[in-house]
């Protein structure tokens, strides 16, 4: 049992004032060292789980990055193609290169620090990409996510939809352009003698005839349909003083 002393001081007023001193220190008490432990164990825990989760979510946006890249390289392959790479490693390494390919599109492939890896083709979870179709403008482009299962899109797949519509609307402005400006040219110099015919596939065989356009199936192709394979519309008026594309179906 703890004794207590009382001792009476004398303050500078010379008025008594009472204090109370153990009269001997005790040990840490076996609740205080239980109370030590469980806070040592509850710092371990979340010194454990912050890498953890920052490795989780590192992950997750090192994918979503990849995933994004990847888009833009197709739709950069599609401005200067004019179609979707049949695979993924089309965007770097095609078999056969097709007209117009001024890859690769993927510079080195991609390097990160989660995954310790220098591949376009695997997310960071380490699963190949999966590259779909979703209709005749659209690609997709999927990771598994981080429990390595198919969703069908769904639950925690990584998805990205890379639409070309916006690339065949810039393409079918810029051969617009060229036709109209070709046009114009024409009609300078024959606008009265020799107008332009108000039927699309008429109008290019005479601009061919006149040399104002490359001769050929192929040249008369490109100039008669749009990036949507829709054809080029004089508006039924005349003089054809330019040529119209619907847009976008």
């Amino acid at each position: 049992m703890k004794t207590i002393k009382r001792i009476t001081k004398m303050n500078p007023l010379n008025r008594p004032t009472m204090t109370t001193t153990p009269a001997a220190e005790s040990g840490f008490t076996l609740l205080e060292m239980t109370a030590v432990v469980m806070i040592f164990s509850l710092l371990i825990g979340v010194a454990v789980t912050i890498p953890e989760s920052y490795i989780t979510s590192k992950m997750l946006n090192e994918t979503r990055k990849e995933i994004v890249t990847l888009g833009d390289a197709i739709l950069d392959y599609y401005r200067d193609v004019e179609a979707f790479p049949a695979t993924l490693a089309d965007l770097v390494s095609p078999s056969t290169k097709p007209s117009g390919w001024m890859g690769p599109y993927l510079e080195g492939g991609f390097n990160d620090e989660v995954a310790n890896k220098d591949s376009y083709k695997e997310d960071e979870y380490l699963n190949a990409y999966i590259y779909s179709s979703v209709s005749a403008t659209v690609r997709r482009i999927t990771s598994l996510g981080p429990n390595r299962t198919n969703d069908s899109g769904g639950g925690d797949d990584i998805v990205l939809n890379v639409d070309v519509g916006p690339v065949l609307g810039d393409l079918t402005r810029a051969e617009l352009s060229s036709l109209n400006s070709v046009i114009a040219t024409y009609n300078a110099d024959f606008l009265y003698s020799n107008p332009l015919s108000t039927t699309m596939s008429t109008l290019l065989d005479e601009l061919q005839a006149a040399n104002y356009l490359p001769t050929g199936a192929a040249a008369k192709a490109k100039y008669r349909y749009d990036a949507w394979s829709q054809e080029y519309s004089t508006g039924g008026q005349t003089p054809v003083l330019e040529v119209f594309s619907p847009g976008a179906p």
